[in-house]
């Protein structure tokens, strides 16, 4: 995605920052509504379960419940009591283009069943490996459904023609796809993939402060969290209830069936990601599988299209339970507390964006706002600490060391190495707001290459970096203690 962004802004000379926060969000947003329109109008001819379909994209589950019986935090987003959708799709996450490619994949996974003309197939494992370029759970999420489809289709079917060529196939994509996670994706000494039963339901558990229920009622409580969480959607249990009946033949369902199955199972058995514990990656298996359970909607809804009232009522309540939570959730993300950038803010960044994309930028710590560097520039920073992961990635020791030295190069104290500081983080760039540039202008290694009433942006000088560093070289033990004094003070 950010190679889309990139080419976009060569290509046709578009700003980065609106294409990353306005034009790709919305076209994205745009593809995961059109995509299920395209594919119920296909299914089922119908465009009014196209335009429902389109809007359940954005439903959530029943968390709205706890959330109105005052069981959360105020002002604590009710999406976040299960798994959340809603909270994915609305960042510019490699899951956005993902699962419009996933629906795309289902459309034409559909014609090979009706059809058999291999043609489909083909498109549909062109389709996987695009949406495993997007969201690396995606790729082996859809072959894996597929495999169990395929089983299906041969052992209870007797499809032994389109099962057997799903399976072989599937089979082969499964070896390429493990082979490319464990040797290029992974970096075995952060990664971690360790068995943790029942990880999404205790964590719901927590959050409801009911952690300290008796592990007998686990089981119980498990049926009420999967029915929480799929919400509407769990109606879907009906289509499977044909199947097991042999009264429907749909290898569709069987699939949408195999995927949502394969997501809870991954989310709810697996802890997959670094050995933080903060990160778990497992969660991704079960939003695909939210979203891709939405498709049971128009299934069900076809069946009474023709019964008028019936049908609009069905269909009205089923929207009334999914969007509660998506509603709460948009009151809690458009509010007054989200940052504004001014025009002298985005100047400066996209100052900052033509520089060198190697550039290094040093800033005073970030705490209460994005980085102009990082989140608007898309340019390395020596630390960026709003809602990033730096923490996590450096350790708490280097963590610590990079904003102690961060705030010592900021101080006012003329005593401060900052040619040391400099040096220690290849740094390229610097920029701070101009109200309090006085002693940094006095630096002879920076020279001002930016300035607005806001912001000021200094570029290293290496040359005079280079030469003051080696005169400062003499004073390193001088400069170590008067640090200390300094790093003392900060403390107090």
């Amino acid at each position: 995605m950010h190679l889309e962004i990139e080419l976009f802004n060569r290509i046709f000379s578009i700003d980065t920052i609106k294409l990353t926060f306005f034009y790709f969000p919305f076209l994205y947003l745009f593809l995961l509504m059109a995509v299920p329109y395209l594919f119920v109008v296909e299914r089922f001819g119908k465009r009014s379960l196209g335009l429902i379909t389109s809007v359940l994209m954005f439903g959530s589950g029943l968390s709205f419940i706890p959330g109105m019986l005052g069981m959360l935090p105020e002002n604590y987003p009710w999406t976040l009591t299960f798994a959340t959708t809603v909270w994915s799709i609305f960042t510019l996450n490699g899951i956005l283009p993902a699962l419009s490619i996933l629906v795309l994949g289902v459309l034409y996974l559909n014609k090979y069943f009706e059809r058999g003309d291999v043609k489909f197939l083909v498109v549909f494992i062109f389709l996987t490996f695009a949406a495993y370029g997007f969201k690396s759970s995606l790729g082996p999420h859809m072959i894996s459904a597929v495999f169990v489809t395929g089983i299906i289709a041969v052992s209870a079917f007797k499809e032994r023609k389109r099962g057997g060529l799903l399976l072989a196939v599937s089979a082969l994509i499964v070896i390429i796809m493990v082979t490319d996670i464990m040797f290029f994706k992974i970096n075995k000494s952060d990664a971690l993939i360790s068995i943790m039963p029942l990880n999404g339901l205790l964590k719901s558990l927590k959050i409801l402060n009911l952690a300290d229920v008796p592990v007998a009622l686990l089981p119980v409580l498990f049926v009420f969290y999967i029915t929480a969480m799929f919400g509407v959607r769990i109606l879907g249990l009906i289509l499977l209830q044909e199947i097991l009946k042999r009264q429907s033949r749909d290898l569709i369902i069987i699939f949408l069936f195999a995927f949502c199955v394969v997501g809870v199972a991954v989310s709810e058995l697996f802890y997959i990601g670094d050995k933080s514990g903060q990160i778990d990656n497992s969660v991704w298996f079960l939003i695909q599988s939210l979203i891709a359970a939405w498709l049971f909607i128009p299934y069900l809804l076809n069946r009474i299209i023709n019964k008028g009232q019936k049908y609009i009522i069905t269909a009205a309540l089923i929207i009334a339970l999914a969007l509660p939570t998506t509603s709460h959730f948009l009151s809690l993300r458009f509010n007054d507390d989200y940052v504004y950038f001014g025009p002298d803010a985005l100047s400066a960044a996209r100052y900052l964006e033509s520089t060198p994309p190697d550039s290094i930028v040093l800033y005073p710590p970030n705490f209460g706002e994005p980085s102009l560097a990082s989140n608007l520039a898309g340019r390395r920073s020596v630390l960026s600490i709003f809602l990033s992961f730096s923490g996590l990635e450096l350790g708490k020791e280097k963590f610590n060391e990079r904003l102690n030295d961060i705030r010592l190069f900021f101080g006012s104290e003329s005593s401060i190495n900052r040619v040391g500081i400099l040096k220690k983080y290849n740094v390229n760039y610097v920029y701070i707001n101009t109200k309090f540039i006085s002693f940094l202008d006095r630096d002879r290694s920076l020279q001002q290459v930016f300035r607005n009433k806001e912001y000021t942006v200094y570029k290293v000088n290496l040359t005079e970096l280079n030469r003051l560093s080696g005169e400062s070289a003499i004073h390193d033990e001088l400069f170590f203690n008067e640090t200390e004094v300094v790093s003392e003070r900060l403390r107090q």
